[in-house]
């Protein structure tokens, strides 16, 4: 795997886009049927079945092994303690970290109640090797955390989409819970409340869409939570989404 420094994207991907969007006009942007079923299953590592319904995939199935590779990449012999992923929906990212030995111990954060059951029947069906390894909590927001959880690894492919004064939005006829995120709301709550939550020697890594935002976007709300980016990147190939890597700011 060969990951891109941003410093390099930014210049090309301003070329391309800019604050012209013609350019994905004719893009297509599908969401599933709700449905609150969970009658579909997604098998990671030929261990864990993560159950989930049609209207509780935002990409998570795809990003989930590659979020997994980055991780490795990293961090190549790092084994974190207490994973958290935030807006976790089914818990794809997690469940494939806690099946490759990336965590021993996986905590996941949800808004939507039909994803907190579906991941509640995977809990009921996990391999004996991992009970009593997993958590989860219908979240609204993160200040509703128990103030003695403590994280050393978070993980998200959060909702995307800025919808305030956002042309790009515009261009999306079916903009949902799972890529929209007012105002961005959604993300400076998490800032602002996870520091406290982030191990001395933690590290949030967030998967965002290259065009809704860059790392400008949120760089007002990480440095008023007193933590700081250190690394943005893509995976060669493709700059469709790129990675934040956030820290403690003296870390």
């Amino acid at each position: 795997m060969k990951l891109v420094n941003y410093q390099e994207w930014s210049a090309e991907r301003q070329s391309i886009y800019g604050t012209n969007t013609n350019t994905v006009d004719n893009k297509t942007y599908f969401f599933m049927n709700p449905s609150v079923l969970c009658d579909k299953t997604h098998v990671v590592n030929n261990d864990i079945t993560v159950y989930f319904g049609r209207d509780m995939d935002g990409g998570g199935t795809s990003f989930a092994a590659e979020m997994h590779n980055v991780v490795r990449y990293l961090y190549p012999t790092r084994v974190f303690n207490n994973c958290f992923e935030w807006c976790s929906g089914p818990g794809y990212i997690g469940f494939e970290m806690l099946s490759r030995g990336i965590c021993n111990n996986l905590f996941l954060g949800e808004i939507y109640k039909p994803c907190v059951t579906a991941i509640e029947k995977t809990m009921a069906n996990l391999p004996d090797k991992y009970k009593n390894k997993v958590s989860v909590s219908h979240l609204h927001c993160l200040d509703v955390l128990p103030g003695n959880l403590e994280f050393d690894l978070v993980v998200s492919n959060p909702p995307h989409w800025n919808t305030v004064g956002e042309t790009m939005a515009s261009k999306i006829k079916f903009l949902d819970r799972t890529s929209a995120d007012s105002d961005w709301a959604i993300h400076k709550n998490f800032f602002i409340n996870i520091k406290k939550h982030l191990a001395p020697n933690g590290v949030i890594l967030l998967l965002e869409s290259s065009y809704a935002s860059g790392p400008d976007s949120f760089r007002e709300f990480i440095e008023a939570a007193e933590l700081t980016i250190t690394k943005v990147f893509w995976k060669e190939g493709a700059n469709d989404f790129y990675y934040l890597e956030i820290q403690h700011k003296d870390h």
